[in-house]
């Protein structure tokens, strides 16, 4: 008898230390993806895109279902995000235009913390361009420098990711921040800095390839270490003596204290989906192919967050002033 109840409890224990990857196989059904932004844009075909390569290493049956958040340019899905229950099957995109926000308001105010989610990993990114209209007399970043003081940046308007990378950029190079704004997208600030309205704008280096390739723009330097593939011949911004660190990088990311083991399954699913010959094809035919010449997991994307942090945080009163945040 003794025995007996010896071997229950130890069979009751055994069950209750099983790991969760014992006890079910993650996963094992749909995933949901927070965009948040509406449907049609960037974040919401790559979302598809790679949902539907991603699917391919699912369970049968199990889908990746896109769920467009919108709302406060971002805010409301990453806050969403943030708060959703962290077992994998709940998942999202953060846009580094939500971090001006972050840092003027605090995490408390702003709902989410970029430092405490559980990043997946970096499935696109785009070094910003430094443009210029083709009859512009400004040829470098120090023609740029030299000249600080009377030159206007173009904007879409304070704190979307255009004026986050202006603002970086002039920072750092030690220049005026003046800005001209009130742009709907790039659509309109690029036919605006055409006819004259402000000298130069930071514009995403896959978004100006079709007025590079027209001759109505003309890139004087790409914000990055290197060089970008489509404009061999444009000095990156570290070439031409500047360590400026603005990066775009569109990112993935769980709820904070998703378990480990299920972020090494997703980041496995993310990297497998970016090799993808139909996602391959699908990203070259819409001009997004340059997008993810870099793909990274998890550690590298966290990486490249608390770098990006650590550069903004040192812009907390702009920021806060610029957005008429009072803490």
């Amino acid at each position: 008898m003794l025995a007996k109840i010896i071997l229950t409890v130890i069979v009751a224990l055994f069950g209750l230390s099983a790991p969760p990857s014992a006890q079910s196989q993650y996963p094992d059904k749909d995933i949901s993806w927070i965009v948040p932004f509406a449907a049609g844009g960037g974040y919401d075909v790559w979302a598809r895109a790679l949902g539907r390569a991603m699917e391919k290493e699912l369970p049968k049956g199990a889908k990746i279902v896109v769920k467009n958040v919108t709302g406060a340019g971002g805010r409301v899905g990453t806050t969403q995000l943030y708060r959703a229950k962290p077992d994998g099957y709940t998942i999202g995109m953060v846009d580094l235009g939500i971090l001006p926000f972050q840092i003027a308001m605090g995490p408390e105010k702003a709902g989410y913390d970029l430092n405490r989610f559980s990043w997946i990993g970096v499935f696109a990114e785009a070094p910003w361009t430094i443009a210029v209209k083709k009859d512009s007399p400004l040829k470098s970043l120090k023609d740029v420098k030299t000249q600080g003081a009377k030159l206007r940046w173009g904007v879409l308007g304070p704190g979307e990711t255009h004026w986050l990378a202006a603002m970086v950029t002039t920072g750092e190079m030690g220049i005026p921040f003046n800005i001209v704004s009130g742009y709907g997208g790039v659509s309109e600030m690029i036919p605006a800095l055409l006819r004259g309205d402000f000298d130069l704008c930071p514009v995403l280096s896959t978004s100006a390839l079709e007025y590079v390739k027209s001759g109505d723009l003309r890139p004087i330097a790409v914000l990055d270490d290197e060089r970008f593939p489509a404009y061999p011949e444009v000095p990156s911004s570290k070439e031409q003596g500047f360590n400026i660190f603005s990066p775009f990088v569109r990112l993935a990311a769980a709820p904070p204290g998703t378990p480990p083991q299920i972020i090494k399954v997703l980041e496995g699913l993310l990297l497998k989906a970016l090799k993808d010959p139909e996602l391959r094809k699908w990203a070259d035919s819409s001009g997004r192919g340059y997008e993810i010449v870099r793909p990274k997991g998890a550690d590298a994307a966290r990486t490249t967050m608390d770098e990006f942090i650590k550069v903004t945080q040192k812009y907390q009163k702009e920021m806060s002033a610029a957005l008429q945040v009072s803490k």
